[in-house]
């Protein structure tokens, strides 16, 4: 249709992997209330999937790792606060869907 949408946010870490590709990674210091990493995760793999499709977009890079670290539980769980994105390609694919339906 022509009309341009506009998502405004930060990456908070890009870094290049060993193949040449690119990570990122996303920085969070949401409390997990009983909840697992997983559901912690689940809201913000659109946003993931955004910032991986503007960064490939800008770069011509591939991003093919993503990943949400939550710092209060990796400091309350001795480091386990990392959530890697199982499928960057999805989550690329489920932020263009939500960016095209709003």
């Amino acid at each position: 249709n022509g009309s341009a949408k506009v998502i405004e946010g930060r990456v908070d870490l890009i870094y290049r992997r060993a193949d040449g590709t690119l990570g990122i990674a996303d920085f969070k210091t949401d409390r997990s209330f009983n909840r697992s990493i997983t559901e912690m995760a689940e809201p913000y793999i659109p946003q993931l999937g955004a910032y991986a499709y503007a960064v490939q977009r800008a770069t011509g890079i591939p991003v093919t790792e993503a990943s949400i670290l939550f710092s209060r539980l990796a400091a309350d769980n001795q480091g386990e606060g990392e959530y890697r994105l199982p499928d960057v390609q999805s989550a690329i694919e489920l932020a263009l869907k939500l960016a095209s339906t709003q």
